[in-house]
């Protein structure tokens, strides 16, 4: 959440960050405590996860998932949301792939035992079988963290812009 609120709240109005340091990171985090504090951010993802997210998303429940479902799921998504707003691309993803392959790109993504590495690529990867249609590599590696999220990080453009941010060195390939 810490992500968010750097990309959206501070850096909107701080755009660059000269050299940042452990006590300026550390003094960032503070306001953006503040900030949750007001905001009450995290009561509200938590709740979202678990009423959309893990509730649709389940390995009892993805078989029957319906195409509204998915369409709230895919609005509800951080990545997904402004995509959406500006060019309906949560009715384009449900248009665009068919609904026996949502289910099984999503069951294989969410619960195989294959390195979580391979299921990510396997849903992005142009050449794969499970690929998805307008769900890229920030739509699948957030939607992993809303359904672990006491296993994986949620990680989008996000995550991204906040550690590059930060002054850190990442490569997102």
């Amino acid at each position: 959440h810490f992500w968010h609120w750097l990309k959206t709240e501070y850096a909107n109005q701080n755009p660059s960050l000269k050299t940042p340091n452990e006590e300026k990171i550390k003094s960032l985090f503070k306001e953006y405590t503040l900030w949750e504090k007001k905001e009450n951010y995290t009561k509200q993802m938590f709740e979202k996860s678990k009423n959309i997210f893990c509730k649709f998303l389940s390995k009892d429940t993805l078989n029957n998932i319906t195409r509204e479902q998915l369409i709230e799921i895919y609005k509800n998504l951080h990545s997904g949301d402004e995509r959406n707003s500006r060019f309906h691309s949560a009715e384009k993803f449900v248009n665009n792939n068919n609904l026996d392959t949502i289910k099984k790109g999503l069951q294989y993504l969410l619960y195989s035992n294959d390195d979580i590495v391979l299921r990510i690529d396997s849903l992005i990867s142009l050449d794969s079988k499970l690929k998805l249609e307008e769900f890229g590599p920030s739509c699948t590696q957030e939607l992993i963290g809303w359904v672990f999220y006491d296993k994986y990080p949620m990680r989008n453009d996000k995550a991204d812009f906040g550690v590059k941010f930060l002054g850190y060195k990442f490569d997102i390939t």
